[in-house]
């Protein structure tokens, strides 16, 4: 009984993780194989270490070192007991983090645009836009284009957005490149993304949402709001439908719309308009003072809403569930975290935000997300 493993694409290679798959052993002793152990060695050392174990042929393995060579193998389990290692794989390099370029994206006219990118097929259609994939001429390189169309007010809010997006130079925060400006019209030009976000890829198949997965999932976010915090912005809109994966079989993700965000000023008071009340803070409700911590409300909502499939603030009707979060009313349904290993977030789900003594004031400075024992 012996697994042959094989590395599939560079597709599931990041600066952190690595995902493997391999076919299962061609004789399994007369017994089903019930769990695979993956090890982990860097070519520097001589010692295996468990990376992890699953019942599945295709595993991810988190906490490597960018720009480290490693190699993997895995062993086979079943009632019988564990089989002999298998082959190691050739060895597999991490990436680097990509180069973010600091500084604002350039910009141009609209009249321009046709001398410097190809456009081809539509992508996606939202509220305030169309996205078409593009081809930058002098480079051949790939980008997204979003076409919106603007009067009045609505051109402020875009240049706002662009003002966020030209702050937000972070390899979780989607890039944008150069955008092109006219009285009727800006087209914004992003870096290409091709993936998804969470739930819509949990409809694939092909994706298990593990806590390994939520883990890494809400670091990443944490990590660009660290940042984006850092510049004294707050992005204001943190849920699901924002953030998307790098590419459809990625571990990578990005946020992807930066339309609320702003720069916090002390002591003003902002009106947010919302389109998912179901992950904004209290003070958002009310209309009160927000902060950096308004994100870490939202933050604390979606790690609810991944590990047990619920909305904590659940109601009737939209108007109750606003109430339920205006008061800070919540339910812990204990038997939808019953297997589970990872802390939740709850301490995020508290008030008042802007104490740092607070649970959801210290954010992701004190309040870790930890990987899953065993």
């Amino acid at each position: 009984m012996r697994a042959t493993l094989q590395f599939t694409s560079s597709d599931d290679i990041s600066r952190d993780s690595i995902t493997l798959t391999w076919e299962p052993p061609y004789n399994d002793g007369g017994s089903p194989i019930t769990n695979y152990i993956v090890e982990k060695c860097p070519t520097t050392a001589d010692r295996w270490i468990r990376a992890g174990h699953t019942s599945d042929s295709s595993f991810t393995i988190i906490n490597v070192f960018g720009k480290t060579k490693y190699q993997f193998r895995v062993m086979a389990e079943n009632q019988f007991g564990l089989s002999p290692p298998s082959d190691p794989t050739e060895p597999i390099t991490t990436k680097e983090d990509k180069e973010i370029i600091a500084g604002e994206a350039p910009f141009y006219k609209v009249k321009e645009l046709s001398s410097k990118y190809i456009i081809s097929e539509e992508l996606a259609r939202c509220q305030f836009g169309i996205v078409h994939r593009c081809v930058e001429i002098a480079t051949k390189k790939t980008f997204m284009a979003k076409f919106i169309k603007v009067k009045g007010m609505d051109r402020e809010l875009v240049l706002r957005e662009v003002e966020a997006l030209n702050i937000a130079r972070h390899q979780n925060i989607i890039y944008l490149h150069e955008y092109f400006e006219s009285m009727e019209e800006i087209i914004l030009i992003y870096e290409f993304i091709s993936g998804v976000d969470i739930f819509e890829r949990l409809g694939t198949g092909n994706f298990e949402l593990t806590e390994q997965e939520i883990v890494r999932y809400l670091r990443q976010v944490c990590t660009a709001l660290k940042f984006l915090h850092s510049q004294n912005f707050g992005h204001l809109d943190i849920r699901p439908d924002n953030i998307v994966y790098t590419t459809r079989r990625s571990t990578e993700l990005k946020i992807i719309e930066m339309g609320q965000a702003r720069l916090l000023v002390p002591g003003e008071n902002i009106r947010i308009p919302f389109s998912a009340p179901e992950y904004c803070a209290p003070e958002v409700h009310r209309h009160d003072l927000i902060s950096t911590a308004t994100d870490m409300w939202s933050v604390g909502v979606m790690a609810y809403v991944l590990l047990s499939g619920l909305n904590p603030f659940a109601a009737e009707s939209t108007t109750q569930m606003i109430e339920n979060i205006s008061s800070c009313e919540y339910v812990f349904d204990s038997e939808a975290f019953k297997d589970t290993s990872l802390p939740v977030w709850g301490g995020q789900l508290q008030g008042p935000p802007h104490s740092k003594s607070s649970p959801r004031g210290r954010g992701y400075h004190e309040t870790n997300v930890q990987a899953p024992s065993g």
